[in-house]
């Protein structure tokens, strides 16, 4: 169940929307989207240098796979011209679920 909502400054010409859900009782995932780029995207939401630790294919889209914050990872794949990037302490389950709900959704322009 989605629990919370931001709007938040990632670079000096970038939003970045976020929504977060609770996905089981410890679980959580956040799915983040903005027209930032990869490194500015990564870099805000895992407060750390871009490190890809490999790739993953859900439902014919590539997700590049980094290291974020405590044990979590981050998922980033693109759609049009902006960035999508799940992380969270969430399962691959939950991440695989969330990425293929992503690309099944309308994508929502920061501000508009």
């Amino acid at each position: 169940r989605a629990n919370s909502t931001d709007v938040r400054r990632v670079a000096p010409d970038h939003e970045v929307v976020q929504v977060g859900w609770l996905t089981g009782r410890t679980h959580y995932l956040r799915l983040s989207q903005s027209p930032a780029s990869d490194a500015e995207l990564v870099s805000f939401e895992t407060e750390q240098r871009p490190r890809a630790l490999g790739t993953v294919e859900v439902a014919g889209r590539k997700w590049v796979v980094y290291r974020s914050i405590r044990s979590e990872r981050a998922w980033v794949s693109e759609r049009g011209d902006v960035r999508l990037l799940i992380t969270g302490n969430g399962d691959e389950r939950e991440f695989r679920t969330m990425a293929r709900a992503v690309f099944r959704a309308s994508v929502v322009r920061p501000g508009s």
